[in-house]
């Protein structure tokens, strides 16, 4: 009975922890602790929820980093516990689970990415070697891993470079599965680990995930789909240079507005973050601007879910601009569509017409897409092949 009301327990913290408002400050102090005593208990289904709840409360969405949660963890000796299940766990799903939290543990982070490398049986090598277990969901897990330990360090990126790095091939399985999910997290990790990629141009690598995380923001009617694509942008618009130009390219401001007026509050609560992101770059911040003019209620969505994380100071100043100015919502034309090609819970829209969208320089997602099975009518973007390790 103690073990099942564990279980609930950890169950209801990580669900309180997690999404565009949660409670992860308020569970840390108390909770952190108990979760990690729970890595050691026999049963399986335990230590599996005990390791995810731990991974919930060190970073939010867009992969910002709670530091005060992830010192916690280290400090509960729950750094050392969850590399002794990645390295001696026989269960294939703990030894991914246990990596994955010990690279939120460390992301952003360098005093835990230190404690983290520090600890017994600690290696990229396991990690890498978890790609070729055999079980999809497994793999998966650990290519987020990999990619979140890689997210925005050269210097681990190189660590995996040295050991050989790893291979396109290793993802197209999952690039090119009917399962959106698999889609998805792939389409991400091969963007993050674009550079260690072996066997493909980064530039050409890094488009073809970007194209297909816009693909499923634009068609996915799964609502877990879309929250997740819209954290996976929200993260990649403070990556490397190149990258939040590219999303902006293609559209992905349109589309994340759209979401903002689904009904489910994760979809709209990420994809309000995404757009405060997106909001640092002029052209997106235009582009949103344009949105919020014709639909205010917009903005009401936008500063609901972004209490934490200002939009940024011009976007505010031009937008009560607007308002002082008083203009009236620009006249736009809407085309009669079918009923019957309408998607269940899905706005319909027609997008503004603007001028022709300004290419980067490098090489075209056009080649990418001939590398690939994912298609879509969505306009070439270039994307920059010029970055270094430095």
């Amino acid at each position: 009975m103690t073990e099942n009301l564990h279980y609930i327990g950890s169950e209801a913290l990580s669900v309180l922890a997690q999404g565009p408002i949660s409670y992860r400050n308020e569970i840390a102090p108390q909770g952190t602790l108990t979760l990690v005593q729970l890595l050691r208990t026999q049963r399986e289904d335990i230590v599996l929820s005990a390791t995810r709840t731990l991974r919930h409360l060190c970073v939010a969405t867009g992969f910002v980093a709670y530091h005060n949660n992830q010192q916690l963890i280290t400090q509960t000796n729950g750094a050392k516990q969850l590399t002794a299940l990645m390295a001696n766990s026989k269960n294939l799903y703990i030894k991914v689970e246990a990596a994955l939290t010990l690279a939120y543990i460390s992301l952003g982070n360098l005093t835990t990415m230190e404690t983290v490398k520090r600890s017994a049986n600690f290696s990229y090598s396991l990690i890498m070697n978890l790609l070729h277990c055999g079980d999809k969901k497994a793999q998966l897990t650990a290519g987020m891993a990999l990619a979140t330990f890689a997210y925005n360090s050269t210097s681990q990126q190189r660590e995996m470079a040295e050991l050989g790095g790893v291979r396109l091939s290793w993802f197209r399985a999952f690039l090119e599965s009917d399962d959106e999910y698999f889609r998805c997290s792939s389409a991400f990790q091969i963007v993050i680990l674009a550079r260690i990629i072996t066997d493909e141009d980064k530039a050409i690598t890094s488009a073809m995930g970007i194209r297909i995380l816009i693909d499923l923001l634009e068609n996915s009617v799964n609502d877990a789909i879309l929250t997740l694509a819209a954290d996976c942008v929200a993260r990649l618009t403070h990556t490397r240079s190149g990258v939040p130009q590219a999303i902006i390219a293609i559209d992905a401001v349109d589309f994340l507005c759209h979401l903002l007026l689904v009904s489910d509050q994760w979809v709209q609560g990420n994809a309000a973050i995404a757009l405060t992101y997106l909001a640092n770059f002029h052209k997106a911040e235009r582009q949103l601007l344009h949105k919020c003019r014709k639909k205010p209620l917009l903005i009401k969505v936008l500063q609901t879910y972004t209490q934490d994380r200002k939009l940024p100071e011009s976007f505010m100043e031009n937008w009560k601009h607007y308002k002082k100015l008083g203009l009236p919502p620009i006249q736009i034309k809407v085309n009669v569509i079918e009923a019957s090609s309408l998607q269940p819970g899905k706005p319909c829209y027609q997008q503004p017409e603007e001028g022709a969208e300004e290419s980067l320089s490098g090489t075209s997602v056009a080649e990418a897409n001939s590398r690939s099975v994912i298609h879509s009518d969505l306009p070439t973007v270039m994307i920059s092949n010029t970055d270094s390790w430095t």
